[in-house]
């Protein structure tokens, strides 16, 4: 018996301490946790030192041993990272539902590659048409208003833009995703405690706590599954989509009101599909607030710092609304005659990228960077525009770029496919990239 389980435990050791690609140079830490507590470190600090480091090091490609012998692939070339967003050997594997599992596994933004997630991106790409966008302006223009009557108080003063673009945000993003107002930026004004920012603010920080770790590890990270938070999340949700969701059935069962007339929301959208269930319409709501309120929130704060410290890019987006809007309010069509402020937000964007990787999983043996990949091997594609050190001297020669923002250079050059990709990239690139677009613009 002794021998059998002798046996067992050494076949399980050469399982977890092989190295299926001693070709890639990189770190597999501790035989049996391999760099998870280092990747833990980068979850509770919200960084990404652990993977930046490894490429700082090893270059464009390298290796980590997750734990128990699993293996993962960094990559930060930019062809390699075109193919494995859009290519047809990689796939979205269902780690991002895992971590979303006591939230919103039945969202769009959750689900793995597959029939089902196609059904729910073919359903909701018509809620970001024209008709749609142009809601997202009308209701931006409302927010805009109160910010800019709110920033004239100041007088000048120092203020921290952060808490404003993230109240900003979420009463752009009610409005337009269930008709829902948040009054989050007069709570920021007036200094007192809104939820759904609380909310919204916490979904985030559980995604990141958890996603690319172990389950078992997520109660050390703060991130236990079926927690306090994530229940008090959920039945946030419930509590504000739900009734929602009843009265707009029952005024169309009714005859009081035409289904049409709720306006041009995204739930809207969902109830016209009638195979959706309630709890799966509550889910894509707050999926919407997961993809779409931090991103924003980031970017145009990141915007606004970038235009705050730069006199010349002020200048120049001043002239060019004199020009273009001539005392008009923004519309879909002069917002696309603005390549100016169009060239300050994706040079922004190319500096400071919200999402500085995209994780895929083999699916079909594939070639990166002359290494082949096996089936099953997740495959993180990291912004080559964030890593630094190495990737300063390969983003010279994509871009033709150092790490300043210049507006000109953005209009006048198109970076290399697979340099800059902040939205991702592929079937799986996202959805409501141009609703975000629309808000920072406005």
């Amino acid at each position: 018996m002794i021998e059998y389980v002798l046996l067992v435990v050494a076949i399980v050791l050469w399982y977890i301490s092989r190295d299926p690609y001693p070709n890639i140079k990189g770190d597999y830490g501790s035989l049996l946790f391999g760099t998870t507590f280092e990747a833990m470190q980068d979850k509770l600090t919200m960084q990404m030192q652990h993977f930046l480091e490894k490429h700082s090091r090893y270059g464009p490609i390298a290796k980590v041993r997750i734990a128990f012998g699993k293996v993962g692939i960094l990559v930060s070339d930019a062809p390699s990272a075109k193919q494995i967003l859009c290519g047809s050997n990689f796939s979205r594997g269902p780690e991002l539902q895992d971590s979303l599992i006591d939230m919103m596994p039945l969202s769009l933004f959750s689900f793995p590659t597959g029939a089902t997630w196609k059904k729910h991106r073919k359903l909701l790409q018509p809620a970001f048409g024209p008709m749609h966008l142009n809601h997202t302006i009308a209701t931006s223009e409302k927010v805009v208003d109160r910010l800019i009557s709110f920033l004239k108080t100041l007088d000048g003063k120092a203020v921290n833009m952060f808490p404003i673009a993230n109240a900003f945000a979420l009463d752009v993003l009610g409005p337009v995703i269930f008709g829902y107002e948040f009054c989050a930026l007069q709570s920021v004004i007036d200094e007192e405690y809104n939820e759904g920012l609380a909310v919204s603010n916490k979904i985030g920080v559980m995604v990141v706590l958890r996603f690319g770790l172990p389950s078992f590890i997520w109660p050390f990270v703060g991130a236990a599954k079926n927690n306090k938070d994530t229940k008090w999340i959920q039945s946030y949700f419930d509590r504000r989509v739900l009734p929602a969701i009843q009265e707009r059935k029952k005024a169309v069962v009714d005859g009081t009101v035409e289904q049409k007339s709720f306006g041009m929301d995204v739930l809207q959208r969902l109830l016209e599909d009638d195979s959706l269930s309630d709890k799966e319409v509550v889910q894509e709501v707050m999926g919407f607030f997961l993809a779409g309120h931090d991103t924003t929130v980031n970017s145009l704060t990141s915007v606004m710092y970038e235009i705050a410290k730069d006199p010349q890019v002020q200048k120049r987006l001043r002239a060019e609304f004199q020009t273009v809007l001539k005392d008009e309010p923004l519309s879909m069509e002069s917002i696309g005659q603005c390549k100016y402020l169009d060239a300050v937000i994706k040079e922004t964007m190319r500096l400071h990228s919200v999402i500085h990787g995209i994780t895929r999983v083999c699916s079909k043996e594939a070639m990166l960077m002359e290494h082949k990949i096996k089936p099953g091997v997740a495959a993180l594609s990291l912004d080559t525009c964030y890593c630094p050190d190495w990737n300063l001297a390969q983003e010279s020669a994509l871009l033709g770029r150092t790490r300043k923002v210049q507006p000109r250079q953005m209009g006048e050059k198109q970076p290399v496919p697979g340099s800059y990709m902040p939205f991702g990239d592929g079937p799986m690139n996202c959805i409501g990239q141009k609703m975000s677009l629309l808000e920072m613009r406005k």
